[in-house]
């Protein structure tokens, strides 16, 4: 009876614990084109954007690989907290109105992050973003 009980248990903590690591899984792919990176130009964004008032005001997560895309977004002044596809319908707006290029410099990529996001009063901002074709950017800009 106890391997019984413990067996059970054990299954329902494995549930458990996929089903809470699954939910910045975007399932809904209508708006992804073609191959990874096609939508936006990049494969990976990721964003961390703290004001003197408020750590993490802005939080940002998303990759996208062959057969699974993860989408998180926090936004505390505009009060969204959202994963999976309710984020990736947030971020697709935001992600096609952000004109980053690979050769852009970075405190240009910085502005352009800080003015789509519309926060101008940052006190700092780490992006970290892979394009399509070329190594992964790791900026960090404080005021």
């Amino acid at each position: 009876m106890n391997i019984r009980k413990l067996t059970s248990i054990l299954l329902l903590f494995i549930l458990v614990l996929f089903a809470c690591s699954d939910r910045s899984i975007v399932t809904d792919r209508k708006e992804m084109k073609g191959n990874v990176g096609d939508t936006y130009g990049f494969t990976s964004f990721h964003l961390t954007i703290d004001t003197k008032m408020e750590k993490e005001l802005v939080s940002v997560s998303y990759e996208e690989k062959p057969k699974r895309i993860e989408a998180e977004y926090e936004n505390k002044e505009k009060g969204i907290s959202s994963y999976g596809n309710k984020a990736m319908k947030k971020l697709d707006a935001i992600f096609k109105s952000l004109e980053l290029t690979p050769d852009m410099a970075e405190e240009d990529m910085i502005k352009t992050v800080s003015k789509t996001f519309e926060i101008n009063d940052y006190k700092m901002i780490k992006l970290s973003i892979k394009f399509v074709g070329h190594d992964a950017k790791e900026i960090q800009l404080s005021k």
